[in-house]
């Protein structure tokens, strides 16, 4: 009776444990989208405006990223590739040409488990394109791939994804994350491929109850 009374408690203090390591999962809106970046030395700076108005100059970064998200973005909804070295990468091997500026363009489909059940994202594709002196960033992202809009908003790029367009997701704050948002473009890492919180905290649930049987076992034989 004393050992089923000592195991008992020590089930009790690792299940206390566990609800003060694993916070409650909760669930925020966001938005599933192809986000819209311009780059620079500093890093990637979220579009203050839209593509069909922003007109980058000779030398400019654009960057487009298929990402769950709120509506201005955040760090991990960025292209991967460096945006300080993208330029010279991309553009470094093309002259400048009169009436014509290149601008470095980055689209990045992100991560698989983001995107639509039964879809599979395109390829990334980073190039160099030589466009008019007023091209805008629009007109540079449909010279290298079909674009599909509606409602004034970029829904889809290279037919990914197929139909949908901005919808809202519900998103759990404990969803795994990658630990880096920095890979190379075509070497993004799948989600659900990672380690989530959950299962190393069960992992340690189990640990911690094998060793109050065992400490039960013991105290039973003495």
């Amino acid at each position: 009776m004393r050992s089923t009374r000592v195991a008992a408690a020590f089930l009790g203090i690792a299940i206390l444990a566990m609800t003060a390591i694993a916070p409650a999962a909760r669930a925020e809106s966001a938005f599933r989208y192809w986000t819209y970046w311009q780059g620079n030395v500093s890093g990637w700076q979220f579009g203050t405006q839209g593509p069909a108005t922003s007109n980058p100059a000779d030398g400019a970064v654009e960057g487009w990223r298929f990402a769950v998200t709120g509506a201005a973005g955040s760090l991990d909804s960025q292209p991967s590739l460096n945006p300080a070295t993208a330029f010279t990468e991309l553009c470094g091997s093309t002259p400048p040409i009169s009436g014509k500026k290149r601008v470095a363009l980055v689209v990045d489909p992100g991560y698989a488990s983001e995107s639509p059940e039964g879809e599979k994202p395109i390829d990334a594709v980073s190039t160099c394109v030589v466009a008019d002196e007023n091209a805008s960033g629009y007109d540079i992202l449909r010279s290298q791939l079909t674009v599909r809009v509606e409602g004034g908003l970029v829904c889809g790029i290279g037919g990914f994804p197929a139909h949908e367009c901005t919808p809202v997701i519900e998103v759990s704050e404990q969803s795994a994350k990658p630990t880096s948002a920095a890979a190379a473009v075509n070497q993004r890492p799948d989600k659900d491929s990672l380690t989530s919180f959950g299962s190393i905290s069960l992992t340690v649930l189990v640990v911690i109850f094998g060793i109050a049987l065992g400490i039960a076992l013991w105290w039973r034989r003495k």
